[in-house]
Parts: C-alpha cells; sequence; structure tokens
C-alpha cells in the first residue's frame, strides 16, 4: 500500500470509528506502519471524524523524528512500543465513552459472553497517573 493509500484509510477508519460513536471530540488516536522505519500516526488534537491528510505524521520509529510542523500524537510513545515489540501493523487507540465510564467504577472488564472470556480473558484496568 502506498503512503496516499495508507493516509486515505487512516482518513476512513477514523470516520467509520465516529460515526460508530467509539471515537468522540478529540480523543483516540490512529497510527499504521508504512515500511519496517516509518509508522503514519494521527497528529495532537485531531477529531478522528473528520481528518484530512494534513492530519498524519509520517514519523521514523528509530528516532522519533517527523516531518512538517504538525506534531504527532501524544500517544506516539504508545504506539512505538507497540511496533517496536510486536508485528502489528496499525494501533487504533479509541475512549468509547461507555468504556471510560465502565472503567471509572469497575478494576477488571467482567467477561459477559463466551467469546469474551475466551479470547480477551480478565482485562485489568492499569491506574493512570498522567494525561497521556
Amino acid at each position: 500500500m502506498t503512503e496516499k493509500e495508507l493516509r486515505l484509510e487512516i482518513i476512513k477508519v477514523g470516520k467509520r470509528l465516529y460515526d460508530a460513536r467509539l471515537a468522540v471530540a478529540k480523543s483516540g488516536n490512529l497510527s499504521a506502519r508504512l515500511d519496517a522505519e516509518n509508522i503514519l500516526i494521527t497528529a495532537t488534537g485531531t477529531f478522528l471524524g473528520q481528518l484530512s491528510d494534513s492530519d498524519i505524521v509520517k514519523v521514523n520509529l528509530a528516532n522519533g523524528k517527523y516531518e512538517g510542523e504538525i506534531k504527532p500524537s501524544s500517544e506516539l510513545p504508545l504506539h512505538a512500543l507497540v511496533y517496536k515489540n510486536f508485528p502489528a501493523k496499525v494501533v487504533i487507540h479509541c475512549h468509547p465513552p461507555l468504556i471510560n465510564g465502565y472503567f471509572v467504577v469497575a478494576k477488571t472488564l467482567k467477561a459477559m459472553s463466551f467469546e469474551t472470556k475466551f479470547y480477551l480473558g480478565d482485562i485489568p484496568v492499569i491506574p493512570q497517573e498522567t494525561p497521556t
């Protein structure tokens, strides 16, 4: 997939996530592996439902340098760790309002169906100590 095609795919996925109410306002971020050395990631403060080409930043995984004036998402360190440690091709980091509310009061995600328990097991809440 070319860089241009990958950028268009990120834009489409952002819109689908917003339309499905899995991302609201300026929450969530997306990235995709462009090649062995680079990823594309949404810029800081972007609105996934209305992404444009200029909202996507190319970042070198080895040195963290990015092209242009627009800064990558503040979640870049999380995305970079995923790409450096797993053969992942994409990272979709959403903030669905229902899940955010659930984890305010619960310490784990209770398996409500066999499939959830089988595929995911217990999902712990990781205490958040910083904004990102």
